[in-house]
């Protein structure tokens, strides 16, 4: 016991001592970096008055709207962890140029007047992945890990349970009985967990084509069972909808027609994505077919020259695989802000009834699952201007639009060290840990980043971490930190949050299950079984 004491005695002093040193370090940082003139104008009175001016605006906000809600529009961060809107923030101000006092930013969305937490479980999976997450956030009914638009009774390793499990509706069809044009925005593919969760019931999120059938039981899929591109074009209410954007194209066409779309594509996408269809269909031209003016986009100069006023129905299909990433867009791949407006167009010829528009911020996810955490800031700044883009073009109808900002589920970077005030949030933060390197700000519980950060020595016995330069950061694709290997980053199972302004918003007020979303969504538009509530024999002004 002595032995251990010792030993833990000098561990002890070691860990004061470098404490006291690097605490001398970041202390000299903080002197040499930080603003005097910041620091003289956050004063006691500058406080006092930010805090008045925050309970009058909390005073405004207790001012209920319960009308019904004519428009209903859902943005979904995919991956929108709590800590990446906390980094989003401040990185939107310091590409905005706003680098000493960034840590004050917000994302639009973030002063909206209601919010709470979202518990993200699922039926089987404390961590859940997009399609489960997605199917409770429209249907109002959590169900299994990888499925969608089934109850518990799913089961996503046999293909027969569809004809056994309890289909759900979703927010999708309730608008549509209603009466109101219904539309889909997504940067990933139209097919992909979140957007197909809306309109599809499948066992498999992956079943996004004929050809990537998988059932350990079965080579093909019993009759009458159908992959998610297919019951988009012939089922509703995925075939009702007004607006469909996205990636995704070849889930949509025969496999004789990939040579002549990909010389057509200019090679636009960051990976392949082989669903061709092995049935020879071409649901393209089926739902062309089917639409009366309608029209298929192929890239952002189709879109900006979009006639609107002789146009109905929009099949967007703007790449092979998910659209690009925000900051590798070139000049014919739409930003989700363009394509969430070109929709609110289509859909706002509804006058009467109204709208229901799903627009999700889809690779923010993908660039966690890559940890490229600057990547997944420059999505979600992204996403934030969509929103502005919204709340823009329905300047005039925000009293009468609900609109809710949340996400499926989280991701597992995380925000740490002591970084001070006006650090680039994707950069060095500043601080020597006690190997003598620097770190990052921004780092992953797992990842693919652990094998590039942590190197071997020459008698694989010592691991010694490379050595990172804030030049290295500035790189979107830059490998973050991860502590432990995953070639694919995972999910986080923590409480994801809800944004929320317009009709009803106030009855997002303290942690809920996600299945709450769609009630909310349902309740305050007074769509399914919601149609009969007493606020919903108000006249709308």
């Amino acid at each position: 016991m002595k032995g251990v004491s010792l030993v833990l005695s000098i561990v002890l002093v070691h860990q004061a001592l470098a404490f006291q040193h690097h605490g001398r370090i970041r202390d000299e940082m903080v002197n040499m970096k930080f603003n005097k003139d910041l620091t003289e104008a956050e004063d006691k009175d500058y406080w006092d008055e930010m805090g008045i001016e925050e309970i009058d605006a909390a005073m405004k906000a207790t001012v209920l709207n319960t009308q019904q809600a004519k428009n209903v529009i859902i943005f979904v961060g995919d991956g929108m962890s709590i800590p990446t809107l906390t980094a989003a923030r401040i990185y939107k101000a310091q590409v905005g140029g706003n680098m000493e006092s960034s840590e004050k930013e917000y994302l639009t969305f973030e002063r909206f007047p209601h919010l709470g937490h979202s518990k993200t479980y699922d039926i089987d999976y404390q961590t859940p992945d997009s399609a489960s997450t997605a199917s409770a956030i429209f249907t109002g009914v959590k169900t299994k890990y990888y499925t969608m638009g089934y109850d518990s009774g799913i089961d996503h390793y046999d293909v027969t349970s569809m004809k056994r499990a309890t289909k759900v509706d979703s927010i999708l069809k309730w608008s549509q009985d209603a009466g109101k044009h219904t539309g889909l925005v997504t940067t990933a593919r139209v097919t992909h967990a979140t957007p197909a969760a809306l309109y599809a019931h499948s066992f498999d999120r992956n079943w996004e084509c004929d050809s990537k059938f998988e059932d350990p039981n079965l080579e093909t899929a019993p009759d009458g069972l159908h992959d998610i591109a297919h019951q988009l074009v012939y089922d509703a209410p995925g075939n009702q909808m007004k607006v469909v954007m996205g990636g995704g194209y070849p889930s949509f066409y025969p496999k004789e027609a990939r040579k002549s779309l990909e010389a057509e594509d200019m090679n636009r996408y960051d990976y392949d994505f082989d669903c061709f269809r092995s049935d020879n269909e071409n649901l393209a031209d089926k739902w062309l077919a089917d639409h009366e003016n309608s029209v298929l986009l192929r890239n952002l100069t189709s879109l900006s020259n979009l006639d609107v006023a002789n146009t109905d129905y929009i099949m967007g299909l703007f790449a092979k695989t998910h659209v690009a990433f925000e900051d590798a867009r070139t000049p014919e791949d739409p930003s989700l802000e363009d394509m969430t407006r070109a929709a609110l167009k289509i859909l706002q010829k509804n006058e009467g009834q109204g709208l229901f528009l799903m627009v999700e911020g889809g690779r923010i996810d993908h660039a966690h699952h890559n940890v490229w955490a600057r990547r997944a800031l420059s999505e979600t700044a992204a996403m934030d201007k969509a929103v502005e883009a919204v709340l823009e073009v329905l300047k005039d109808e925000l009293d009468e639009t609900l609109i809710i900002v949340t996400a499926d589920h989280g991701h597992t970077m995380s925000m740490s060290g002591y970084a001070t005030r006006g650090q680039d949030i994707a950069g060095l933060n500043g601080e020597i840990y006690d190997d003598g390197q620097g770190y990052t700000t921004l780092s992953y519980a797992n990842g693919i980043g652990y094998y590039y950060h942590n190197l071997l020595d020459d008698s694989n016995t010592n691991v010694t971490r490379r050595e990172i330069t804030q030049e290295d950061t500035m790189d979107m694709g830059f490998l973050y930190p991860s502590t432990a290997y995953k070639k694919s980053e995972t999910h986080g199972g923590d409480d994801v949050a809800i944004f929320a302004q317009g009709p009803w918003s106030h009855l997002f007020h303290t942690t809920h299950e996600q299945s709450y979303i769609a009630h909310v969504m349902a309740f305050s538009s007074c769509v399914g079984r919601y149609s009969d509530y007493p606020h919903c024999s108000t006249t709308r002004n």
